[in-house]
């Protein structure tokens, strides 16, 4: 049975009392709420415009034309709505977290983690919740040292649900905490085994061991409950990496690049890949879409660097280089750029590696346009 076909048994029961009962404002906001469960969008909108024609400034039907419009990924006019009510009920913590949440849709993450905030301290589940949001929008921000501070203070006298420590696990991994991100995923893993958070973290961590079956069987379960995440595909892209699969690390890169195309990290590592496979022109290709997302990265200066030589254009890869090492002397792809310049023969491994080590460091820095 499908999650939408599980609530029309009671969807049907609570038509029908409601046919009994038409005047009965209670009823038909369960009516509402078990259509918008269901999917069954025009029925819930349709109850709420009654509603609403009767009563129209009545916040709770206000609050449930929000969540359809939720539903529906109308983001920016949910938002208006939300901050609306919260403006007239700053207390209510489910319309705060929803429109925390509709900023974070948006990508909005700033103001996302500053409207949840104050919900942190609440008990039970609304603050169990607002964890979540609250570092999922810090891990968007690139907040990794933060964020993990903020947890850690809270971690022993809060109640963590699997879903925070699932988050809190993939932003402790990504920030070189291993130790806390193994435990932690094992936590939010052994109460909800699909957590994609932890999934992911898991599999980070496989990486850093350099454990690239381990790494690809957790990201392939991370896949399975959301395959449009780009982070999970740059991690499958450099489980293959590391076994060199170039072919597999290449398809995987795409698939990041389709859903997270800011990234600077997975576009360098892509173009690393293609300049091994023995493709300079879209190794190149790949290298200038990162410099355009950031031109003060000294890596993606030197690894445009290694394309130009490997295209033949030793001038301007030259220039490229010292432009990296003026940016930063210890730019690992500007001294590729020199072994290649000085015509030593590149070791196919150590680009690969040289790929892996740059998306490890740079894997959470997205933009934030």
């Amino acid at each position: 049975m499908t999650r939408n076909e599980e609530p029309m048994p009671q969807l049907a029961r609570l038509e029908e009392y409601l046919r009994q009962d038409p005047g009965n404002d209670g009823l038909q906001a369960e009516v509402f709420d078990a259509a918008l469960a269901g999917g069954k969008r025009e029925l819930a909108r349709r109850l709420a415009d009654e509603a609403l024609a009767r009563v129209p400034a009545h916040p709770g039907w206000r609050h449930r034309c929000a969540l359809l419009m939720l539903a529906e990924k109308d983001y920016a006019e949910a938002e208006r709505e939300l901050e609306r009510l919260v403006s007239e009920a700053p207390e209510v913590a489910v319309v705060r977290h929803n429109l925390a949440y509709a900023l974070f849709a948006q990508r909005k993450y700033e103001a996302s983690s500053l409207t949840v905030r104050p919900l942190l301290d609440s008990p039970g589940p609304d603050g169990a919740t607002a964890w979540a949001l609250w570092l999922r929008s810090q891990h968007r921000l690139y907040r990794l040292k933060e964020a993990l501070e903020a947890f850690r203070s809270v971690l022993a006298r809060i109640a963590i649900s699997p879903e925070v420590l699932g988050v809190a696990s993939l932003i402790a991994a990504e920030a070189g905490s291993l130790a806390e991100a193994r435990a932690w995923s094992e936590r939010a893993l052994s109460g909800r085994p699909d957590q994609m958070e932890a999934l992911a973290a898991r599999g980070t961590v496989a990486l850093a061991a350099e454990d690239a079956p381990k790494a690809l069987a957790f990201f392939s379960r991370a896949l399975r409950v959301n395959q449009h995440d780009g982070r999970i595909w740059s991690g499958v892209g450099l489980a293959h990496m590391l076994q060199m699969d170039l072919t597999g690390a290449d398809q995987a890169f795409a698939q990041a690049v389709e859903t997270m195309p800011d990234h600077v990290g997975t576009w360098l590592a892509w173009g690393f890949c293609r300049l091994v496979s023995n493709h300079p022109q879209e190794a190149r290709e790949a290298f200038e879409k990162a410099l355009e997302l950031d031109r003060n990265f000294a890596d993606s200066h030197g690894a445009l660097a290694c394309a130009l030589i490997r295209l033949g254009e030793a001038d301007r890869g030259r220039d490229e280089m010292e432009l990296a090492l003026r940016l930063n002397r210890g730019s690992v792809s500007a001294r590729l750029a020199q072994t290649l310049l000085s015509g030593e023969v590149a070791d196919p491994a150590a680009m690969l590696r040289l790929g892996r080590r740059v998306l490890e460091q740079q894997r959470a820095l997205l933009s934030p346009r």
